[in-house]
């Protein structure tokens, strides 16, 4: 980190108290575990599990390891498109460093992965990924020794380059067997990736009916195309979504807000529904989490590792402008994900059940992977190892960053460094955020203390003298934040290869040519 970001922190940096919001003095390090298990759930909100508050999920298992472990309450990711997050979180570096804008780029070889670095200290590397935006093409590959990114479109929905989390189970159980075949078996790194909980929203049997009060019938009004084949309880959402991008696509333009700002933020009869068939989604991700777990502790590796837990991004449904989305906007929404960390029950690693209040980015998760496993964070991730906030500790933590990563069209609009620089960006220091929308000229300002649902921009109308004044330091910080952007090269990929466009335009994340994507 340069002087001139480090002096942007001072203006708002302070130490911070973790559990209950107090903390316990620091334990001595302990003994570092064998092993690394990270796990990333794709899209799944925080707010969307039971340990983090929601009264209807069902996800015993998740919950399970929170208790058991520490649960970061507010966790944010970088960006919320899962190549640009997942990228950040392997590297601990934010987009504008690692140079991934969005999915389809290609992760440039000179980034530093905790895959590499872990490979370089002896460790044995695999990795399990559940969808096509991770395929080893785009970069992410970079320090694995396995790397399984099959996709035969049988385990998902029909026409979707993923596979469903059981498959994901099995394959990742496989890779683990694999390596405990040798006789003298070294340390290892696992990261599983699940896709579930992304659209199109068709968890299996009982999943499906498991939060649905009533049927919904819904028309079949989707024009052919790869999203009829996710089932017609999807058309209506996708029209949605697609009407959505246009409307983004226009306030690129510079048309007023009034055409976009017809969101009421209150569902409707489609959105509970749909809401359903999450929650759906993410039991079944439980289930099959579940069964990892099993299969690793019948294995005797779980309580020789440590488990991360996380996700690369969420999806607004109802509450904003971006509905039923990621990437476009960087609401609570689609940027606060889970975070949970899990150490061997004989170490004194983390502290169980305890709870940090205060918020961490995913940027943190490799050096706080490599605090735990007693290896050298490099100089070049510029994430935080929180391996004092897991022990009870109090640690300083700057401000937290994230980008969107949509819409497309605004790229032509920058002569920055950054090709993301027009979009929506935000920062996050204690119970406040701060919201840019540099392409409309809008700044947002919320107390997520008193409203997590961002839905009073304390900017709106007569803002107080101290609320602008707020809102002009974070607009500094993000100003000075900005400024150290230093891109890696990198390529779209997927516009060379039409199998490749067609894979990300069957999740929907769209191509160059028409400026639309999720």
């Amino acid at each position: 980190m340069s002087l001139s970001a480090k002096r942007a922190e001072a203006i708002v940096v302070a130490a911070l108290f973790f559990a209950a919001c107090g903390s316990d003095a620091t334990t001595p390090a302990p003994t570092a575990p064998r092993n690394l298990i990270l796990i990333s759930l794709d899209t799944l909100r925080a707010d969307h599990l039971g340990c983090y508050g929601h009264p209807r999920s069902r996800t015993p298992r998740i919950d399970a390891l929170a208790a058991d472990g520490v649960r970061f309450d507010q966790a944010m990711s970088a960006a919320p498109t899962t190549l640009a997050s997942h990228s950040a979180i392997m590297t601990g570096t934010p987009p504008h460093t690692h140079g991934v804008p969005r999915n389809g780029f290609v992760l440039n070889d000179a980034n530093l992965t905790l895959a590499e670095v872990l490979r370089d200290q002896g460790f044995t590397t695999m990795a399990v990924v559940g969808a096509f935006p991770l395929a080893r093409d785009f970069g992410l590959a970079q320090g694995f020794q396995l790397y399984e990114d099959t996709l035969d479109g049988e385990a998902g929905p029909e026409g979707y380059a993923s596979r469903r989390a059981a498959e994901v189970t099995d394959t990742a159980l496989d890779a683990v067997d694999r390596w405990l075949a040798d006789p003298e078996p070294r340390r290892a790194f696992l990261f599983v990736h699940y896709f579930d909980a992304h659209a199109p929203y068709t968890p299996p049997a009982p999943f499906d009916e498991m939060f649905r009060k009533r049927r919904t019938q819904i028309p079949e009004t989707l024009e052919d195309g790869v999203w009829r084949a996710a089932g017609d309880h999807y058309n209506e959402l996708h029209n949605r979504r697609r009407g959505h991008r246009r409307n983004w696509g226009v306030v690129s333009q510079g048309i007023p807000r009034r055409v976009y700002g017809r969101v009421s933020g209150e569902p409707m009869g489609i959105d509970r529904m749909l809401d359903a068939l999450y929650l759906g989604e993410i039991a079944y991700l439980d289930q099959e989490l579940g069964r990892l777990f099993d299969g690793l502790e019948e294995r005797g590796v779980l309580d020789e590792s440590v488990v991360l837990l996380t996700a690369d991004h969420g999806e607004t449904m109802w509450e904003h402008e971006d509905f039923w989305n990621h990437g476009l906007g960087v609401y609570e929404t689609t940027v606060h994900v889970p975070l949970i960390v899990r150490a061997p029950s004989d170490s004194s690693l983390v502290k169980p059940g305890l709870v940090v209040c205060e918020p961490v980015s995913g940027i943190d998760i490799a050096p706080t992977a490599l605090g735990l496993l007693g290896i050298a964070v490099p100089a070049s991730m510029e994430g935080v190892d929180l391996g004092l906030a897991l022990r009870g500790g109090a640690m300083v933590r700057g401000p937290i960053f994230s980008e969107a990563t949509m819409p497309f069209a605004v790229e032509e609009t920058t002569d920055e460094p950054w090709i993301n620089a027009a979009k929506p960006e935000t920062v996050r220091k204690g119970q406040w955020k701060f919201i840019r929308w540099n392409v409309i000229d809008r700044d947002l300002l919320f107390n997520l203390s008193s409203d997590p649902g961002e839905r009073e921009n304390l900017l709106k109308g007569k803002p107080s003298d101290a609320d602008r004044s707020r809102a002009r330091a974070m607009s500094f910080l993000l100003d000075a934040w900005r400024a150290e952007a230093r891109p890696l090269p990198t390529e779209y990929r997927a516009g060379e290869d039409t199998s490749m466009q067609d894979a990300l335009d069957a999740l929907g994340y769209g191509g160059e040519s028409d400026g639309e994507g999720e």
